[in-house]
């Protein structure tokens, strides 16, 4: 388990653009910022899956990265948006180029919301990443109002791919996830944090450009047959490079009531 300062010091800008991100563990992301269009729709279809309608409501987004989706709860959902997150770079990003005020640099704790003062709470894939996930969901309830919602995604340790995949599942490939969930874990965190009305669900699935995911092969698998096999294929597709294409990735999306 990585000590606090290795956690705060490892979410600096080669994260989020990791030229090195192949091989036996994966780091962060190869083109965070070239998933943005993919990041946004998926902002979208959350909030039209949920209903969920600002309308002057208060959002938080915990572990927010960049504030892609921060961007679309604010603009197309109307709420007025917070977010927090541990890297600076993240919260620079958000303040600089996406316009984002209300960004809060650190964890939640630090943060010091006051009891009660959110609508709404978002973690989106930011609970595996967390040295102590029972004391952040309970924090996340007391900012939270009472009968407000949280909604928290996270890959799904019993997933179909999980099971096929075994060892070389692409999530436990990521050294900076420390813990893995699935439907009942996760219900019964969630319960000793002070929730209630838990529903879990499959995440919707994701849609990314044809050029990203071939990218990806690229990067996930270390040499051999399968990057030889994207390059081709890179070379084969350069008409389809701006195709969009689903991708279930066999996460899960919970929905709690405080």
């Amino acid at each position: 388990m990585p000590s606090k300062k290795e956690l705060d010091n490892l979410y600096n800008q080669e994260y989020w653009e990791d030229k090195n991100f192949r091989g036996e563990t994966s780091l962060g992301y190869f083109a965070y910022i070239k998933e943005r269009d993919s990041i946004e729709e998926y902002g979208r279809r959350i909030l039209r899956i949920l209903r969920m309608k600002g309308e002057g409501k208060k959002l938080l987004d915990v572990g927010c990265s960049l504030g892609f989706m921060l961007k679309i709860f604010g603009e197309f959902g109307g709420f007025r948006v917070f977010g927090v997150d541990l890297s600076k770079y993240a919260i620079d990003f958000g303040r600089k180029e996406l316009g984002l005020k209300n960004l809060f640099l650190g964890d939640l704790k630090r943060a010091h919301f006051r009891d009660n003062f959110f609508d709404v709470v978002t973690c989106f894939h930011t609970i595996e990443h967390v040295a102590g996930p029972i004391s952040l969901l309970k924090e996340m309830a007391r900012v939270l109002k009472d009968g407000g919602t949280l909604v928290l995604a996270t890959p799904d340790v019993n997933s179909l791919y999980r099971k096929v995949m075994g060892a070389n599942w692409f999530s436990f490939r990521h050294r900076e996830h420390l813990y893995f969930f699935g439907e009942e874990s996760v219900s019964s965190l969630l319960k000793k944090a002070g929730f209630r009305k838990i529903l879990v669900l499959s995440e919707p699935i994701r849609v990314y450009r044809f050029s990203h995911l071939l990218g990806g092969i690229r990067y996930y698998f270390k040499g051999g047959a399968a990057r030889g096999i994207a390059s081709v294929l890179e070379i084969l597709g350069k008409s389809f490079r701006g195709f969009w294409l689903p991708v279930p990735l066999g996460n899960i999306l919970v929905l709690a009531r405080k």
